[in-house]
């Protein structure tokens, strides 16, 4: 054993949400605070406790690949597993994302994604009938419809005081760049 070094007393974790630093693809970093109750993909970290569940990702329908990071984190929070999270920045995420162009004033590439809104999610969802809901139920292990429209952590609460801590309401700080809205920048804006 290597001295000096303590034993963490807790059980061990079964999957590990890192956090992340953003970069556009030419590596200028972008300021921006993560969504709560978001964990990007590229953010997981599964050990063995958890790795009975990653036949879930393999098989998830692909209409739910715009919501892939918050529906399998739904999946995850849903079974009785120990998540820890890491108390420094282990990911650099290269990102192509048009709200992070935005955000860090400049214009996006023809190229960029769309930042995803998971009400239009949800109704595609809906919109499906009897037998690819079930598919989508059966693949995620339980029903990860029912969860998205109801869970309050995922509806969007466009009047409610932005998570970034701008006392602005979420519809006019960061809200804006999920509904496809990004007005010129002002001086002192996130």
């Amino acid at each position: 054993m290597l001295q000096g070094r303590r034993r963490d007393p807790r059980p061990p974790a079964d999957v590990v949400f890192a956090k992340r630093r953003i970069f556009l693809p030419d590596g200028e970093a972008v300021e921006v605070l993560e969504e709560p109750n978001h964990v990007d993909t590229s953010c997981f970290w599964f050990l063995p406790g958890s790795f009975h569940l990653l036949h879930y990702w393999a098989i998830m329908p692909s209409g739910l690949s715009p919501a892939c990071d918050t529906v399998f984190n739904l999946i995850i929070s849903n079974q009785s597993l120990i998540i820890r999270n890491t108390e420094e920045i282990t990911v650099n995420f290269s990102s192509n994302y048009e709200a992070h162009y935005r955000i860090a004033g400049k214009p996006p590439p023809r190229d960029a994604k769309l930042s995803v809104n998971l009400d239009t999610v949800i109704d595609q969802i809906k919109q499906l009938d009897s037998n690819q809901r079930e598919l989508i139920v059966r693949r995620c292990g339980f029903d990860i419809i029912l969860e998205m429209s109801q869970n309050p952590k995922l509806r969007s609460r466009r009047n409610s005081i932005c998570f970034c801590g701008s006392g602005r309401k979420f519809k006019h700080c960061h809200g804006r760049f999920a509904a496809g809205q990004f007005p010129e920048r002002s001086p002192g804006d996130p």
